[in-house]
């Protein structure tokens, strides 16, 4: 098996599962409208609705600037952003009535929700979120193949929000995109196991990069294990479907040259 037989989309760091959407549109369903949410500025200098406006204008403007490949002008802004906060940021803020928590987005607000009906508290969502906006920063980066200085903005990322799975995914990939099978594959699993309650679209991303890292590695059995189980999470992972194949027919053929008869299934 040859490692360029396998599609990986490594240097999207903030690529997500086409679940994403889906799980959105039917949590939103239980937990109610976003566009209702209640927003807290974690920036003292602007006020909540002041901060909504500044996020959501943002949001557009890297998208789109994301979209034209337009790097150096989205890293501009963000680290505007970034500089633009002028105290300690905390992830998580304990207020009298509500917990305040800086998620990254929907998927990740509405995974928070559903795991933590219960609590004694409501929990309202915080912007900005600077490990994000170091996450994007890398993002800028390695976009532009700059290895070193993703890491060390996905580091910085970490060092704001450890249990977050985000800077975890995107390290993975970045060091499978430089062949380092083995490192990506801790960083991998820490994504899927640093927080509880992390989305399954998520946890689907985790499992397809594992399967590029473990087919890599000729870790065959492993990697259609991964790719199987990316399937069961996201069952239109396009991707996920060609690489199982792939790595069905590197395991028929070597069994055909161990001289075994092939399993049904790497037949299909």
């Amino acid at each position: 098996m040859s490692v360029k037989k396998y599609t990986s989309g490594v240097h999207n760091v903030t690529a997500s599962s086409s679940a994403s959407q889906q799980q959105i549109q039917d949590s939103s369903r239980e937990t109610g409208s976003l566009d209702e949410l209640r927003i807290v500025s974690l920036n003292p200098k602007y006020s909540d609705e002041e901060q909504k406006s500044i996020s959501r204008i943002f949001e557009n403007q890297i998208d789109n600037l994301f979209a034209s490949s337009c790097f150096e002008k989205a890293r501009a802004l963000i680290n505007t952003m970034i500089e633009s906060f002028p105290g300690i940021w905390r992830p998580i803020e304990e207020r009298e009535d509500c917990t305040v928590r800086a998620f990254w987005d929907e998927g990740d607000y509405l995974a928070y929700q559903l795991a933590y009906r219960t609590s004694a508290k409501p929990v309202v969502w915080g912007l900005p979120s600077l490990s994000r906006l170091f996450y994007l920063q890398g993002a800028t980066f390695a976009r532009e193949l700059r290895y070193g200085l993703a890491y060390t903005s996905l580091q910085n990322a970490v060092e704001y929000e450890p249990d977050h799975p985000g800077p975890w995914v995107a390290r993975g990939r970045l060091l499978i995109s430089e062949k380092h099978y083995e490192e990506a594959l801790v960083a991998l699993q820490t994504a899927t196991t640093v927080r509880s309650w992390t989305p399954p679209a998520v946890i689907a991303d985790c499992m397809y990069d594992k399967g590029i890292a473990l087919g890599s590695l000729r870790r065959l059995p492993e990697a259609r294990e991964a790719f199987a189980r990316t399937l069961e999470l996201d069952p239109d992972h396009k991707a996920a479907k060609r690489n199982l194949s792939r790595v069905d027919y590197d395991l028929w053929q070597l069994r055909k040259r161990e001289g075994a008869a092939p399993s049904r299934s790497y037949l299909m």
